[in-house]
C-alpha cells in the first residue's frame, strides 16, 4: 500500500546506471499483470543506450526528461496476441496494467519513473515505430523513463471522497 500511495512521477534523474537485475525485476513485475483472457499482448523494448534515449527526448513530445534518464522501457502491444474483433482494444488496458506494475515496483526499489504517453497519438506512435522498425502488428503504447531521482519527490494525496458513488450516481 505504501508504494501505491507514495508513487509519483519523477522527471529528474541522476546519472547512476540501473543494473540488469533491477531491469529484470521490473519486467517480471510487468508480466505479472492481469490481461484480458490471459492474452498477455505486451512486449517490452529496454532502452539504455544514451543516443537512443537522447533521440526519444528530442523526437517524442513530453519526453524531454529522457535526456537525463538512464533507462527507458517502451511497452508495445503485439496484435497477434491481442484479442480479436471488438475486443482487440483490450490490449491497451493490458499494457496499462503492466505499466502500473512497473511503476509500483520502481517505487519499491527506491527509483523514480514517469509514464510518457504514446498511444493513441499517431505522431507519437510513429516516432517509436520508425525508430525501432516495428512490424505493423506491434503497436507502441508508452515510454516509461526510469532512474534514481535527484531529489525526494513531493507526494500528493490524491484521495477524493467526492469521486465515490455507492449504489447509484447520486
Amino acid at each position: 500500500m505504501k508504494e501505491i500511495l507514495e508513487r509519483t512521477s519523477v522527471r529528474s534523474f541522476s546519472s547512476k546506471l540501473i543494473g540488469k537485475e533491477i531491469v529484470e525485476q521490473l519486467l517480471k513485475s510487468a508480466m505479472a499483470a492481469p490481461s484480458a483472457k490471459n492474452s498477455q499482448p505486451w512486449e517490452f523494448i529496454v532502452v539504455d543506450k544514451r543516443e537512443i534515449l537522447d533521440y526519444l527526448a528530442s523526437n517524442s513530445p513530453y519526453a524531454s526528461m529522457a535526456k537525463q534518464a538512464p533507462l527507458g522501457i517502451i511497452i508495445v502491444g503485439n496484435m497477434d496476441r491481442a484479442l480479436s474483433g471488438d475486443s482487440q482494444d483490450y490490449w491497451i488496458q493490458d499494457c496499462a496494467a503492466a505499466t502500473e506494475n512497473i511503476l509500483i515496483t520502481v517505487e519499491e526499489l527506491g527509483l523514480g519513473a514517469v509514464w510518457t504517453g504514446v498511444c493513441p497519438g499517431k505522431d507519437r506512435m510513429k516516432v517509436i515505430s520508425d525508430k525501432f522498425d516495428l512490424p505493423e502488428n506491434i503497436k507502441p503504447f508508452n515510454l516509461i523513463l526510469i532512474g534514481y531521482p535527484v531529489s525526494t519527490p513531493h507526494i500528493k494525496d490524491k484521495f477524493k471522497p467526492e469521486y465515490i458513488h455507492i449504489n447509484s450516481w447520486k
